[in-house]
């Protein structure tokens, strides 16, 4: 049973003192503290209230302190010294919370004042603490529960703070969202100036991440850096000059110390006149600088410049949220450097010819405005059959030819349907509508194709029913950034540029662009070039662009090209998306996600290209189960959509995704997407690869450091020649001396300043033999600075020359005083095991010999119990359970629970055991059973605490009557399977002297079974007692009827594994049927013939029952003389009973006085008081019992078993 403390007497002086030498590192230290000397007082005269918070904060893993008194005197708990302490311990214990925490008093201090003074609890969430608890002021975040604490008489006389240390976790989600701001915002930016606004705008988001933060470009040769931007400062001001030049020492950043990895420029207030403070209030004093590289394999293009917050260490967390600041910083600005090649490119309009599928490529690059067309409700109707010719063209600017006259038919079209049809002519002369004039140049011969003599014209026709246009606007309809009058349009832009550039790319190659329109009948426009067609026809293997792919990254076409699998379920937008990335990249396909997933397991990709939404797996499923792959979660990842706001933007990349590309997109777009994310990813990876390197070098070499601090293993080397000594850092820490000193001491001065003058000689002795290449191998006594005794184990090797001369003994110090106390320990601990182990088997078998039998007799109560002692391992304690014979069919039911564990616990039990017997040989009522036994207990032991059920099954009358001291209630099955709890007469536990115990009366029926228990059975560390009780209830439907082994099968049902505490179990069942052969019962007359009334009525049914007649005699004559003293000193009614069972005639008279007789030493002289001597010599057992309308007095006769049936129980026959 475990130690109920609500009744315990709490622990005091030596108890406190005994606690705290049990409670570590800290309670030693609270051991040594001069009590005295503080507002609480020498250890032993604390306030019970005190001693009881301090032992129950010592235990307690969470972070806990506390302020005790009107000076607020500061105690606290291991983890709270470890979390917040620092430096301050062992300094803050025993001194006023004010001085411990005087850093952030002002945030603090009223808190706990209100606290005390309202003795209400508050609690903050994530409070911003400064605090100095590693030598300097500590941005933390803590969430303090704060709780008044009462004194002996009740009075608030304390604070206990429950402190949860949350730093971590704000800072790592403001990082998060700096980063997860940053990447939504350059998703959308097309240039590099805009990627530099969007950097100074979101690194000034949050100046306490970095209260400074400044970009640098280097310009080409790298010789120099301009300013690109900067956030929490200005340019210009002293840490952001507009330029610097790279390797000038004398620069105020060390750009050209910047390679791969990151520097950290220390003592900024020497370098800078003005430090920018952030959002803090002091200045930092240091700053990272980062490098910014596009590509892994060639110098920075630029470095990022990261004021460090003052407060907050920089640790691999730090760094690593500034390097993925550079990372995503890096890849904007190679992307923005893609397009502005790729723009660059465009604006030379220098066609490239080659071999082109012009009727598939026209296809595809179509299909890509489907999802447009389709949630604009038009119809996209596409006629390309012209065979699979290979046509000399400009891949790139026939893609945006096409892409740029369905955009414009999309944008200007409300209803109805875009028509795109190609056709293939031989040249002819015919008519033409009005057409833009061929710009200047278009025919120059460098420009023509070359290939087969044969030509063919090719016609393009892009017809809408949109708006249509008036003539008068057709003739400027192609002059860049011209806008048609009064058009309604999707969108707010004009119409010019991309009409124009289709106009110039027309007139590249040879050809023109014309519209034919009129307001309200849609337009209709017509590119007519000239084409040769390729003199290698078939070759090709691609036939939707060749050279359109030419904006993908220049990579071989081996092996080594990288892979990208798109997954889109419209066929015709995968087939042009692996047209325009086949050339540069291994391209797999999938209709869905699982099917990309089934890909992925077999070959990852570099990138995944992902539509939004397919069967059975749309794109963010997909994305989610490839950040959950173990070999696939760093690939990046684009979504394609057809939703172009920047909402679904900022929604894919919080998702994950690396990128958004919205649908229509241009050939130059995708691939420089592509290209950026694969390059990027390379670059994380490399970089991740190089800093792992580093960081893998510099945690080998602190994880040495730690592992000889934590062995306290010290390294040494002896120079023969000079005799000076080197050591490690730990040795440099067990000597407490500097490498210097330790340098200039010598071999020497070192042993006799440090090695204990008895252990001296054989040290020198054991070194001697080392420089003789014999092994140095010997234990002494180091005396340290404070005069501290260490135990060492010194050993050495001898280092030669390449002659063989020796010239240096290496060797290791370790200080072994804790393993020798261990060791002493250990064997005193295997001591105590072994008497606490035999211990145990004695109270065990002290148990088990005080227990009753399990077995137990009755023809009217099937009984069956079971007693466990806990898991090996724990000591036996002090439950016990008896059954005991009352008489009349009438039985005891007892168990019980004694406090504590062991020897003494089990000897307690002993003890009440037999005192319950004694008592229950009384024939007293349940609760004064209990109340006799509560005085009992007391006398044992004055501070002993037991619980204990006592109950009188009566199954003649069906009754059950209980009384119950602090004990778990009995559980009463009915015989239909119902569970009832007999919560009733609950009082308070044996020992506690408290109010008088009550009982409870209840009615149990035949097949009606009471399980009493101890808590072991039911209470688990997990879970409360009532839940265990609750389980019980649904063990004993499973279990029942039987009652056979019963009590064990609960106890293994309900703790399959054994349970914690011991526990015993005692189970009480009615029969099904009645184990009564027969019964009468007879209302005694009161006058003078009573006595022959139940004479006559006894001998008859005793006939009637065929009861030999020795025995019939003797039980008429037994009952004579009960009811004629009943009569005579009883009071009416007086009422006999007769119950014949298997082998005994039970008789019972019962009368309404209260009084209970007992026999007397008659003289031969005395007329009476020879009735019950002539009982107890007729009777084998007889009794009484007070009734609750009188008293009872009964008696049992054995007789031989009558043959079933063999008799009349009526007393007819």
């Amino acid at each position: 049973m475990e130690e109920p403390g609500a009744h315990a007497s709490p622990p005091r002086a030596m108890d406190m003192r005994s606690v705290l030498a049990e409670s570590g590192e800290l309670g030693r230290a609270m051991l040594g503290c001069d009590w005295a000397a503080t507002p609480l007082g020498p250890l032993g005269t604390w306030p019970q209230a005190l001693e009881i918070v301090v032992k129950a904060m010592l235990a307690s893993r969470f972070a806990m302190w506390l302020a005790w008194g009107p000076d607020r005197t500061f105690l606290c708990n291991e983890s709270c010294r470890r979390a917040m302490l620092g430096s301050k311990y062992p300094w803050a214990l025993g001194k006023p919370a004010r001085d411990v925490w005087a850093e952030i008093w002002s945030d603090i201090g009223p808190r706990i004042d209100k606290v005390f003074r309202t003795g209400v609890a508050s609690r903050d969430e994530s409070l911003m603490l400064m605090l100095e608890r590693s030598g300097y002021k500590e941005e933390t975040y803590q969430s303090l529960s704060c709780s008044p604490l009462a004194d002996d008489v009740g009075h608030v006389a304390g604070i206990l703070c429950v402190v949860s240390d949350d730093t971590d976790r704000v800072v790592g989600e403001r990082q998060l969202t700096v980063l997860r701001e940053l990447a939504a915002a350059l998703a959308t930016v097309q240039t590099e100036p805009e990627v530099y606004d969007v950097v100074a705008r979101q690194l000034g988001s949050d100046l306490h991440l970095l209260p400074f933060g400044v970009v640098y470009v280097l310009e080409p040769g790298g010789a120099s850096a301009r300013l690109a931007c900067c956030a929490g400062t200005e340019a210009g001001q002293p840490v952001a000059p507009t330029s610097v030049v790279a390797d000038d020492p004398r620069a105020p950043w060390p750009l050209a110390q910047v390679r791969g990895g990151l520097v950290t420029v220390e003592d900024l207030a020497s370098r800078f006149a003005v430090v920018p403070r952030g959002a803090g209030q002091e200045p930092p004093s240091s700053a990272l600088i980062v490098p910014l590289t596009t590509r892994s394999d060639t110098a920075p293009v630029g470095h990022l410049v990261a004021g460090l917050n003052p407060h907050r260490r920089l640790d691999a967390a730090y760094e690593g949220f500034v390097s993925l600041l550079a990372s995503q910083i890096s890849a904007s600005i190679a992307s923005a450097r893609a397009h502005d090649a790729e723009r660059t490119r465009a604006e030379e309009h220098t066609p490239r010819f080659e071999p082109v599928d012009l009727a598939a490529l026209t296809s595809a690059v179509t299909e890509m405005f489907r999802p447009a067309t389709e949630r604009a409700g038009l119809a996209l109707d596409v006629d390309c059959a012209v065979g699979e010719r290979l046509l000399l063209v400009d891949g790139d600017m026939w893609a945006t030819i096409v892409s740029n006259l369905v955009a414009n038919a999309v944008k200007f079209t409300f209803a109805g349907s875009i028509t795109v049809r190609l056709r293939l002519s031989e040249p002819a002369g015919t008519s033409e509508p009005a057409v833009v004039p061929e710009p200047a140049g278009a025919s120059e011969p460098s420009r023509r194709p070359t290939g087969s003599d044969d030509g063919v014209r090719v016609t393009l026709e892009v017809h809408d029913t949109g708006i249509g246009m008036a003539p008068s606007e057709q003739a400027h309809l192609f002059e860049r950034l011209r806008r048609v009058d009064g058009a309604d349009a999707r969108s707010g832009e004009g119409s010019g540029v991309g009409l124009a550039l289709v106009a110039e790319l027309a007139g590249l190659h040879g050809g023109r662009l014309s519209v034919e329109s009129a307001p309200g009948a849609g337009s209709t426009f017509v590119v007519d070039i000239a084409c040769r067609i390729d003199g290698v026809a078939s070759q090709s293997a691609d036939r939707t662009g060749a050279a359109a792919s030419r904006l993908g990254p220049e990579v071989a076409n081996g092996t080594d090209r990288p892979r990208v699998l798109v997954v889109d379920d419209n066929a015709d937008m995968r087939d042009c998306i692996t047209g325009l990335l086949a050339r540069d990249y291994v391209v797999d396909v999938a209709a869905d996600g699982r099917a990309a997933l089934d890909i992925v397991s077999r070959n990852v990709p570099d990138l995944v290209l992902t539509d939004v939404a397919m069967p059975h797996m749309d794109g963010y499923q997909l994305l989610a189960s490839l950040r959950a792959h173990p070999e696939a979660s760093r690939v990046p990842v684009v979504i394609l959509s057809a939703r172009a706001d920047a909402d679904a933007a900022i929604t894919a990349l919080e998702a994950g995704a690396d990128d958004y590309l919205s649908t229509p997109f241009s050939a130059r777009e995708l691939l420089a997407r592509v290209r950026s994310s694969i390059e990027l990813e390379r670059v994380r990876r490399e970089a991740g690869r190089d800093r792992g390197l580093l960081t893998e070098l510099q945690v080998s070499r602190e994880l040495l450091d730690q592992a000889q601090q934590l062995a306290r293993l010290g390294s040494w080397e002896l120079d023969l020649d000079t005799g000076s000594v080197h050591g490690s850092g730990e040795l440099f820490r067990m000597l407490e001396l500097s490498p210097e000193e330790v340098r200039t001491s010598g071999l020497d001065t070192l042993l006799d300043r440090f090695v204990h003058p008895d252990d001296v000689d054989r040290v020198r002795a054991a070194l001697e033999a080392g420089r003789s290449g014999g092994a140095t191998v010997v234990e002494c006594r180091v005396v340290t600075r404070d005069g501290t005794e260490r135990v060492c184990d010194i050993r050495g090797s001898l280092l030669t020359d390449e002659s063989g001369r020796p010239t240096h003994l290496r060797g290791s110090i370790q200080d072994v005083t804790e393993q020798k106390a261990t060791q002493r320990a250990l064997a005193a601990a295997a001591l105590a095991q072994e008497t606490a182990r035999q211990e145990h088997r004695i109270a065990e078998e002290l148990q088990r010999s005080l227990l009753p039998e399990r077995s137990f007799t009755s023809d009217l109560l099937e009984v069956s119990a079971y007693y466990q002692p806990g898991v090996s391992g724990t000591d036996v304690g002090g439950d016990w359970y008896d059954v005991i014979d009352l008489g009349a069919g009438r039985t005891a039911l007892v168990i019980g629970d004694v406090m504590g564990r062991g020897v003494r616990a089990a000897a307690v039990m002993g003890q009440l055991r037999a005192a319950v017997r004694a008592y229950a040989r009384l024939d007293l009522a349940p609760s004064d059973v209990l109340e006799l036994m509560d005085a009992t207990v007391r006398d044992l032991d004055g501070e002993q605490i037991v619980t204990c059920l006592y109950a009188v099954c009566d199954p003649a009358e069906q009754v059950l009557v209980y009384a119950n001291a602090g004990h778990p209630p009995p559980l009463l099955v009915s015989r239909d399977g119902e569970v009832h709890r007999l919560d009733g007469a609950l009082g308070s536990p044996l020992g506690d002297a408290s109010a008088r115990l009550q009982e409870e009366r209840v009615r149990v029926g035949w097949g009606t079974t009471v399980v009493l228990y101890t808590d072991g059975l039911v209470e688990r560390r997990d879970s409360d007692l009532d839940s265990g009780i609750d389980a019980l209830a649904r063990h004993l439907v499973e279990q029942l009827p039987g009652i056979d082994g019963l009590a064990e099968q609960i106890a293994a049902a309900m703790c399959p594994s054994g349970a914690d505490d011991d526990m015993a179990v005692l189970v009480a069942k009615l029969p099904d049927h009645v184990g009564m052969t027969a019964q009468m019962t007879l209302a005694v007359p009161s006058d003078e013939a009573g006595a022959a009334t139940a004479r006559q009525a006894v001998a008859e049914t005793l006939g009637a029952w065929r009861i030999a007649p020795e025995a019939a005699d003797d039980t008429v004559l037994l009952a004579s003389e009960l009811v004629t003293n009943a009569l005579v000193h009883g009071r009416p009614p007086v009422v006999l009973g007769l119950r014949l069972t298997a082998d005994e005639v039970v008789l019972e008279v019962t009368d309404g006085a209260s009084f209970v007789p007992r026999t007397r030493r008659a003289t031969p002289d005395d007329e009476h008081g020879r009735g019950l001597q002539i009982v107890s010599a007729l009777a084998d057992r007889w009794g009484t019992r007070v009734t609750g309308t009188g008293k009872s007095v009964w008696c049992v006769k054995r007789i031989d078993s009558p043959g079933a049936g063999e008799f009349d129980p009526t007393g007819s026959g």
